[in-house]
């Protein structure tokens, strides 16, 4: 039910923003720091993060939008293996200001894959939340950003894990 109502409201809030022009996808590439919290911090250590994404709307336009998939992959503590979390997320992105420097919040829903170890994979729903900075550079832009994963899958299951990805990306 929680997760039907993040996806309405995902749905309602790209609805009710300006039409931008979704022929002019631009595609994106980021990477960087995949911070473990909670649980998956427990048991794993600082990781990395690498992603690719389609962005629609641009800085020119309240609200955007950004269809992205990525790579999370932590170093476990007590193991000589590896937890990976693979994620393709539909956000909205909030602009502060429309201009090619403007600040933008970003949020929306996924689909998460989570396998640690020697266990099998598991999939989850989850939303995630965030913020970044853009600097552009010629017909390029460049920004750091930070977002908060949450997956609403079964703890004993090794699908509930938030993670904060902190990333450097060009979209082009």
């Amino acid at each position: 039910m929680r997760c039907s109502l993040y996806a309405v409201l995902v749905a309602g809030i790209l609805a009710l923003s300006p039409r931008p022009s979704w022929g002019q996808a631009r595609f994106g590439i980021a990477g960087g720091l995949a911070v473990p919290v909670s649980d998956l911090a427990a048991d794993a250590n600082l990781g990395y993060n690498i992603a690719a994404s389609l962005n629609f709307g641009g800085t020119h336009v309240p609200i955007g939008a950004r269809l992205k998939g990525a790579i999370n992959v932590f170093k476990l503590k007590d193991f000589d293996d590896d937890a990976r979390i693979l994620d393709l997320t539909l956000n909205a992105i909030a602009n502060i200001g429309q201009h090619p420097g403007s600040p933008y919040l970003i949020g929306g829903l996924g689909l998460y894959n989570s396998k640690v170890a020697a266990n099998d994979s598991k999939n989850a729903v989850g939303m995630n939340i965030g913020g970044g900075l853009r600097f552009p550079v010629g017909d390029m832009t460049t920004f750091v950003e930070a977002r908060y994963h949450l997956m609403f899958g079964n703890r004993t299951d090794l699908a509930n894990y938030q993670f904060i990805p902190i990333t450097f990306g060009v979209v082009f």
